[in-house]
């Protein structure tokens, strides 16, 4: 039979619609099946401080097109929503749960609150045992800010679309694997007491990780941050292994702390890859620190603190455009990778115009690259190449090599074997003919050796003794071989040097 539809007169007032119930539970402890109905009839529910004595089961419910919220409740039971699609906002800031939770496949359409953010004096949501957020999909704005998870927390395979906030929050052992957040991130100053695991997980865009504290493992192996990472201040107190993983914004790990056992690995970022920098400045490792075939647009380590003798840097394949690291901490890489990382710091320093630092990497590479030769090659390397003329970027040595030299022979001719040979005869002040002391006579024997690579004898070349003459060839070697080496120290020389080579 068909309804009767009913036409307003003309005139009358239409009459208003009933208002919607918005709370349910007047007393506390609640009755979690008031919960339950209301919910089911599409009441929303709106409690604060209030007791739920029992298990809202909501799984049976399909779909909840009402909003709920429970402000800093209390549930004795467990909360079941497997598979639910929530339509309406979820506000459970500050409610503390005994027991489980389960939202294993649920949809959230509309924003969900288990944090704090807009009550400055509350807290986040508190969760005792195991809260299951896994296959989880979360269309809106997620907030877990301040929420304390003493049991596993389990969001593997869970989908943020929206802003997702985890900052502040504290967790026991924590599952992010394969996840997926498409929004804005964050961790900043979260606590991991136990295990994390974030591996495969997709960050599409910013991802915030400042100031962590990760005490047991850590694990972002295959990971993909298409947003930039900042993981500033973050301390892996048992290791952060971070295999495979792709930073396309780059990642900064500044001032970042990772240790583990001797000989373990502290931090894992072997076959990691970049197109942008990555920032370990001021960062502290203890244990293996692995960045085999590493491979970004820029690796900064300026700053960094290797601490324990046993502190390593495993370095080989790596390839950067721009490798920054002090050249007194390659002792600590891995001996097979030493002159190749030497040469990309050399390369990078002459980019940024840091010649110094550039020079530093060239002598240090040749020192190992000679370790290689053959004993007499070796031996004439160490001597003339690397202490004599300091590789040509160590201006200091061919000039101290000359004083050296000219300080030996005048000595020789004060002290050594006698042979007729004019005194030497130096004017002191105004007493003219004055005679020096052996130690005046030397001294002016260095100067009158040093003075002479500049000016001409007043014998011809040809009527010097032939060993003068070679002292004051080798003398205008080195001073040759010092010019060269200050060009090396030197910007512009140093462009002008390389541009004639």
């Amino acid at each position: 039979m068909l309804a009767a539809l009913v036409v307003p007169q003309p005139g009358a007032a239409a009459a208003a619609p009933t208002p919607q119930p918005t709370s349910v539970c007047n007393r506390s402890p609640c009755d979690p099946d008031e919960i339950v109905g209301a919910l089911r009839g599409g009441t929303s529910v709106s409690l604060t401080q209030t007791t739920i004595d029992g298990t809202v089961d909501l799984t049976h419910l399909g779909s909840v097109d009402a909003v709920f919220r429970c402000s800093d409740c209390r549930l004795e039971g467990s909360l079941l929503a497997a598979n639910v699609t929530f339509e309406k906002r979820l506000d459970l800031g500050g409610l503390v749960v005994r027991d489980g939770v389960d939202f294993n496949g649920a949809t959230f359409r509309a924003p969900v609150l288990f944090g704090s953010e807009f009550d400055p004096a509350g807290a986040g949501a508190e969760f005792k045992r195991t809260a299951d957020f896994s296959l989880a999909t979360f269309e809106d704005l997620v907030s877990f800010q301040g929420a304390l998870f003493d049991g596993t927390a389990d969001f593997r395979l869970a989908r943020f679309q929206g802003e997702s906030s985890f900052d502040s929050a504290q967790f026991h052992d924590a599952h992010f694997t394969a996840a997926v957040f498409s929004g804005p991130t964050r961790f900043d100053e979260a606590a991991f007491g136990g295990e994390a695991t974030f591996d495969r997980a997709a960050f599409r865009a910013a991802a915030d990780f400042r100031v962590q504290s990760f005490e047991r493992p850590a694990s972002f192996g295959g990971a993909d941050f298409e947003g930039t990472a900042d993981f500033s201040l973050a301390v892996f107190r048992q290791g952060g292994d971070f295999d495979g993983t792709r930073f396309a914004q780059g990642a900064s790990f500044a001032g970042g702390e990772f240790s583990a056992l001797p000989f373990e690995r502290g931090a894992a970022f072997e076959g990691v890859s970049s197109q942008k920098k990555l920032d370990f400045t001021d960062a502290t490792f203890h244990g293996l620190a692995d960045f085999r075939e590493l491979a970004a647009a820029a690796v900064s380590f300026d700053g960094i603190h290797l601490l324990g003798p046993q502190t390593t840097l495993l370095m080989g394949k790596v390839s950067a455009d721009d490798v920054l690291l002090p050249v007194a901490d390659v002792d600590r890489i891995g001996r097979e990778a030493r002159e190749r990382i030497l040469s990309l710091i050399e390369s990078s320093a002459k980019a940024r115009g840091e010649i110094g630092l550039a020079n530093d990497a060239h002598y240090e590479r040749r020192v190992l690259a000679s370790h290689r030769e053959k004993w007499p090659r070796r031996m004439a390397d160490t001597i003339f190449y690397r202490g004599v003329v300091g590789y040509f970027v160590r201006p200091l040595h061919p000039l101290l090599t000359a004083l050296g030299l000219a300080l030996l022979l005048a000595l020789w001719r004060e002290f050594g074997p006698k042979s007729p040979r004019p005194r030497l005869l130096v004017r002191v002040g105004s007493a003219a003919g004055r005679r020096l002391s052996p130690l005046g006579r030397v001294l002016g024997g260095v100067y009158e050796s040093v003075a002479s690579v500049g000016r001409g004898h007043p014998d011809p070349a040809n009527q010097r003794p032939v060993g003068r003459r070679l002292e004051i060839l080798a003398y205008r070697v080195l001073v040759v071989c010092a010019l060269i080496g200050l060009a090396n120290s030197n910007p512009t020389l140093r462009q002008m040097f390389d541009a004639l080579l």
